[in-house]
């Protein structure tokens, strides 16, 4: 689903229509309440804790694809940047409770890197879980 509503060519026509029509929202606006309603949210406990901090990853990653792959225009790039740097400094400031202050280290130290190298390489198979239930 990120991957869809997060496309660059997506990300791209919404900045120009939001140029056109200034009803229609931005790509730091979109981008914006993402973080908001992912990195942001409440830590949950549980199997929901584990899913929330998976799709928190993907968000940041989804967001660094943004901000140095090469298919994105420079436009998209420059918000998305803003955007990271912006999660960035809110996850280095923000108090974690002691459960997910490794989760939170380690989207730093992705986005550092990212920002240190120039360019993201996002990890295979990421989003895949394993199979079968839960042990």
């Amino acid at each position: 689903m990120l991957s869809l509503l997060l496309a660059p060519g997506r990300m791209a026509r919404l900045q120009q229509q939001h140029a056109a029509n200034s009803a229609i929202p931005d790509t730091s606006t979109v981008l914006t309440a993402i973080v908001d309603w992912t990195l942001k949210a409440a830590p949950q406990a549980g199997l929901a804790g584990e899913i929330q901090q998976r799709i928190d990853l993907l968000v940041v990653e989804h967001l660094l694809r943004l901000s140095y792959d090469d298919v994105a225009v420079p436009e998209t790039q420059a918000r998305a940047r803003a955007v990271a740097r912006e999660a960035l400094a809110w996850m280095k400031t923000a108090p974690h409770p002691a459960g997910v202050q490794s989760h939170y280290r380690y989207l730093i130290e992705t986005i550092d890197k990212a920002n240190s190298d120039g360019k993201f390489e996002r990890r295979k198979n990421v989003a895949q879980m394993p199979p079968g239930a839960p042990i």
